[in-house]
């Protein structure tokens, strides 16, 4: 529907349906907003309810109904055996400002990025090689990566670091891709190192806390430089069309970069799932392929997969 400004005027203004504010469970801010029954999806997009405890107030998850009300689900969590720790009917670990809750089924960290680094030597620490998962403004990104940490030689070390292992947490809010994030330069440290120490972390206008335990006493300025060895991203829709499909073969089975690969049909790539039977999953390996075409950016040796839609998705 368009609206001019004005009469005979060539620009037109959008034409809101309804507005919804929330608080932090999903429950709408009723004060905030408006029209909120000409909408269906409302919180983590999820279809609401609006029959029983009013509108919005119960939101419609693939595996389980949850309350905006109280930030419970009414139903145990079907993959609690999997997770103990946890309460069986919590929303997303109870961490909804860096998590959104999958179908019902578990937490997906939504803006983080975690570098580790450790290993031994008081000028130099070795590469440490791990992998992740990674969510930005377009879609999410698995990856494997290797980091390595050192002593800047540009500045003093007052005291002694012998060995230990790091933990670098932050948020990047300035890059829009996974990509634009790792483009980035080293993160730059200054950490205090008793046994178990802490630092302050930078990197071209992103803050990050650090943790560490190591043996050693003083402060040292570090640097902690990651390399990406294999990625594949996609957009929020695609990956949750395909954890759907992982989830409906079994539910057991969990999307990495180790269980991700390419599979080649009349030249064109597409994203590839395979996982090799286990006890939790019953010993039944998984093999399935998807219709996600891939392109690879990077190398052949530092593959770099990201989806059609994602690329799309950049350059808008």
């Amino acid at each position: 529907r368009r609206q001019p400004y004005s009469t005979g005027d060539s620009t037109y203004k959008p034409y809101v349906i309804s507005t919804t504010d929330y608080y932090p469970f999903g429950y709408p801010i009723s004060n905030r907003s408006t029209n909120i029954g000409g909408y269906r999806y409302f919180f983590n997009g999820q279809e609401a309810d609006n029959e029983m405890f009013g509108e919005a107030a119960l939101h419609s998850f693939e595996y389980r109904m949850h309350d905006a009300r109280l930030g419970r689900f009414w139903s145990v969590d079907p993959l609690a055996a999997k997770y103990p720790w946890n309460s069986t009917y919590a929303f997303a670990e109870n961490r909804v400002i860096d998590g959104r809750e999958l179908e019902g089924l578990e937490v997906e960290f939504c803006t983080g990025e975690v570098v580790s680094a450790g290993g031994l030597g008081i000028y130099g620490w070795n590469y440490v090689k791990g992998h992740g998962t990674a969510s930005d403004q377009i879609g999410v990104t698995y990856f494997r990566y290797k980091s390595k940490a050192k002593i800047s030689n540009e500045e003093s070390v007052a005291g002694i670091l012998l060995f230990g292992l790091k933990y670098i947490y932050g948020i990047d809010i300035l890059s829009k891709t996974f990509e634009e994030s790792m483009s980035k330069g080293a993160i730059t440290s200054i950490d205090a190192t008793p046994i178990f120490g802490g630092s302050f972390d930078s990197r071209e206008g992103d803050w990050y806390l650090g943790g560490s335990v190591s043996v050693g006493l003083g402060i040292a300025h570090t640097t902690t430089q990651s390399i990406i060895e294999k990625s594949f991203s996609m957009t929020y829709n695609e990956m949750e069309k395909f954890r759907k499909k992982i989830k409906e073969t079994c539910l057991e089975c969990e999307i990495s970069v180790n269980t991700l690969s390419i599979y080649t049909i009349n030249g064109d790539n597409y994203l590839h799932y395979y996982q090799e039977g286990d006890f939790f999953n019953g010993f039944q390996t998984k093999d399935i392929r998807t219709n996600i075409k891939m392109n690879n950016i990077g190398s052949e040796e530092k593959p770099q997969w990201q989806s059609v839609e994602y690329q799309k998705a950049t350059k808008n």
